[in-house]
């Protein structure tokens, strides 16, 4: 079916894993003095985003055709082999390769993908057969960030939550399954980081950086809760939330 439960073993879906907590409860207390190498596979690319794996499948971002495409490869994790591929045009030069950042994000049997240049696209896990795609930029305009897009999509029920950072449409809400826009709330230029979602102050959130501030947004209507300016101005902002 294609299905994954966040509970399966070996699983990491998401940036940082499971509610990107950074946590792999599945791990043994204490690794093998030897560990034997089961298979390797050869990237086309510079590797800048990290995998994300299922119990039987590894999604790894690349690049080919000497770095004007995108690629994605599902792997079976059993021997490497290749269950399917996603490769479209994305030939911009930016600084540290123009390599996809984003590590991919699997939920409910579909595969979220994200590429510097602000290609998403949705594709089933099983086949890699395409849902839906589109482009932040040619989407909402915009400007590219000089490090490219590197958000991690980020899931809060049915909504695949984006930020293009334009300022009609800083954070964006689509119905995962389709692509349909939701809502878009205006707001700063996009930062580096990842958005996570939890509950503050009695409420459900999205918390993440744009490029000016750290703040939080209700996820029903893309309403901008609060924000905490730094007192100090930053570059950018990279790291990613934890709520506690």
């Amino acid at each position: 079916s294609g299905f994954v439960k966040p509970t399966d073993q070996g699983a990491w879906l998401d940036w940082r894993g499971t509610d990107r907590l950074g946590q792999a409860p599945t791990l043994p207390g204490q690794l093998p003095k030897k560990l034997k190498k089961v298979w390797s596979a050869k990237l086309t690319g510079p590797a800048v985003a990290g995998p994300a794996a299922t119990a039987k499948q590894v999604i790894v971002p690349d690049k080919s055709r000497g770095g004007t495409y995108d690629l994605f490869r599902c792997l079976d994790v059993t021997d490497s082999s290749e269950v399917w591929r996603l490769e479209y045009e994305a030939d911009k030069e930016l600084d540290y390769s123009n390599s996809p950042r984003a590590t991919p994000v699997v939920h409910d049997g579909l595969v979220y993908l994200h590429g510097a240049l602000g290609d998403l696209h949705c594709v089933r896990l099983d086949t890699g057969e395409v849902a839906w795609r589109k482009n932040y930029y040619r989407e909402y305009g915009g400007k590219l960030l000089a490090w490219g897009s590197s958000s991690p999509p980020l899931i809060v029920g049915d909504l695949l939550i984006i930020n293009p950072g334009v300022s009609d449409a800083s954070l964006v809400a689509l119905d995962r399954k389709s692509g349909k826009l939701i809502w878009k709330t205006p707001g700063h230029a996009a930062a580096y980081s990842a958005f996570v979602v939890g509950e503050l102050g009695g409420l459900q959130q999205i918390v993440g950086y744009d490029s000016a501030s750290l703040g939080g947004w209700n996820p029903a209507n893309g309403q901008r809760l609060w924000q905490h300016v730094p007192t100090e101005g930053s570059d950018f902002n990279v790291t990613t939330p934890l709520i506690h």
